[in-house]
């Protein structure tokens, strides 16, 4: 018993004895890799293309892999793109800006990124009229604003198919071909890819007969554009409706509508009690002694003072 007592004591004297020589060994190694420092740093992307108050993550990574550090992220110009501490980058002013991430031992990594306006805003066209027959194609081009727009996406639409169609470019969104359908007038519209409007033209089809340009105008709808206040007046704009010969204005305060007829595309109405009065407009085409009226525009409201 005793002699096998002495062997556990040699035993775990031995024991210990290797688990401090391995301490002692492997001691300045593990130093060693608490003082690793970064060797380099990169980022997911070098370039960006953005819109203003758009955001992206930029993803730095460091090497070697595993590697302690502290990454401090600036913006050579805020204000045109801002960065914050964890690398969210966001467009502020159409310009550019370089985005740079520094480790903490001065290892860098840049992204250059551009501000650019997301959607085309205009497409101009040279003409104001485009005139076909029934049957022919004709080609619509525009030069476009911004030039540099991130999104060049284009689409085309006809207020009337019925009278012209029009299909874009398939290599070039801002050109389209319209095809004349049958005598009549409409506008063939751009919109970008938010779907707002930057461009119309109108399109004329044929030579419209009399009866053709009347019925051009009952299915028409006029649309007010301005209607203005004053003392004891009201001013109203709408726009124009092609081959109309005038345009009928309805108002009242109360009771029975008041009717007027001009052939302007505006009309002060005077000598009005103060009060609410609801306005509307249309237009109409005379011919053979008779008036082909269009549809009233949407009914608008004024206090007059």
């Amino acid at each position: 018993m005793r002699r096998s007592g002495k062997l556990n004591q040699l035993t775990s004297f031995v024991l210990i004895m290797c688990l401090a020589f391995s301490v002692f060994i492997l001691s300045p190694d593990i130093a060693k890799a608490e003082d690793v420092e970064p060797t380099g740093v990169t980022l997911n992307v070098t370039t960006k293309d953005i819109s203003p108050g758009e955001t992206f993550q930029l993803q730095a990574t460091v090497a070697p892999q595993g590697v302690s550090t502290t990454l401090t992220w600036t913006s050579s110009n805020t204000t045109n793109v801002t960065v914050d501490n964890n690398g969210v980058i966001t467009g502020v002013n159409i310009g550019s800006a370089d985005i740079t991430v520094k480790t903490s031992n001065e290892k860098m990594a840049s992204c250059h990124v551009n501000v650019r306006q997301k959607n085309y805003t205009q497409l101009i066209f040279e003409e104001n009229e485009i005139k076909l027959q029934p049957g022919e194609v004709a080609k619509i081009e525009g030069e476009v604003y911004p030039a540099d727009a991130i999104n060049t996406e284009i689409y085309w639409e006809s207020t009337n198919t019925e009278v012209a169609t029009v299909e874009g470019d398939e290599n070039k969104s801002r050109k389209a071909y319209v095809t004349g359908v049958k005598v009549g007038y409409c506008h063939v519209i751009a919109k970008n890819k938010a779907g707002e409007q930057i461009g119309s033209i109108k399109i004329k089809v044929g030579n419209p007969s009399g009866l053709e340009k009347a019925k051009i105008v009952k299915a028409s709808k006029v649309i007010i554009t301005e209607l203005k206040r004053g003392k004891g007046t009201f001013k109203v704009k709408y726009k124009k409706i092609d081959e109309a010969s005038g345009y009928q204005i309805k108002y009242k305060k109360s009771g029975q509508w008041k009717i007027i007829d001009t052939t302007k595309r505006s009309y002060t109405v005077k000598n009005l009690p103060k009060g609410k009065y609801k306005v509307k407009v249309r237009a109409y085409r005379k011919y053979n002694g008779k008036k082909y009226y269009g549809h009233y525009s949407k009914t608008q409201k004024i206090k007059v003072k």
